[in-house]
């Protein structure tokens, strides 16, 4: 299976923002009135790493009210 088709256990934004971290990746939000852009940014050698994790984040958002 390639491995931004794995399955992760559900992360808060917290935790999701120290993985990418710890290997040096980011993330860039970009919006406007007819787009919304979501950019990673990843060292090469890490991208294998980085790249689940930020599918992960996008497929299985959750917003919890508080």
């Amino acid at each position: 299976m390639p491995c931004y088709l794995k399955v992760l256990p559900i992360k808060k934004g917290e935790e999701i923002h120290e993985s990418l971290d710890f290997y040096g990746a980011y993330t860039q939000l970009d919006i406007n009135s007819d787009r919304a852009v979501v950019s990673l940014y990843s060292l090469n050698k890490y991208f294998d790493k980085v790249l689940p994790i930020f599918i992960d984040a996008i497929r299985n958002a959750a917003f919890f009210r508080r």
